[in-house]
């Protein structure tokens, strides 16, 4: 499947940040998958479903940009994404449709999150124009972003969750 340079690169960055997640939560079984340390705060499991939840919102997103041309022409001084970064300490708020489900099979998840990714990747190739960064959509937090920035924004994301994973499974009571 080849995509615009651009977006490949994006998405190399981000099919990267996606492996280190899958080579964390290698050999977890459900209960560590489960594992809350309170109830308010979210497992493993979860935080690969709000993942799962973010990349299936970003992938229709750039369905109607691409189906639309939703262009703006000139708007090039945008964030530079690389340096965009999260706190690792302070809890973020998803949006609505972010929100995980508790519980849901490890197994489940893992097919869920590659999946995910194919059809974003799908996505991503069908669109054939000049400059995907004219494509965009402005971002609550981080402002105005163009697809190859969406596109790595879902790896920086991960990154960030990535850590909470950390953090949830270096907790005194993680099941061992």
């Amino acid at each position: 499947m080849t995509l615009y340079p651009g977006l490949q690169k994006a998405m190399a960055l981000t099919d990267a940040d996606r492996q280190r997640i899958i080579e964390r939560i290698q050999g977890l079984t459900q209960s560590q998958i489960d594992y809350r340390l309170t109830p308010k705060v979210w497992s493993v499991g979860e935080v690969l479903h709000h993942l799962v939840r973010i990349e299936v919102s970003i992938s229709k997103l750039f369905n109607k940009l691409i189906k639309e041309n939703h262009r703006v022409i000139g708007a090039s001084d945008v964030m530079c994404i690389e340096v965009m970064t999260y706190s690792a300490d302070g809890p973020q708020h998803a949006p609505e449709f972010g929100i995980p489900v508790h519980g849901r099979p490890f197994g489940d998840l893992l097919t869920e999150l590659a999946a995910t990714r194919e059809r974003t990747t799908q996505t991503l190739a069908k669109y054939t124009g000049d400059d995907p960064a004219e494509l965009r959509w402005t971002h609550q937090r981080f402002g105005d972003m163009g697809m190859a920035h969406w596109g790595r924004f879902i790896g920086l994301h991960e990154g960030h969750h990535l850590r909470q994973i950390e953090r949830i499974m270096t907790t005194p009571g993680f099941p061992r």
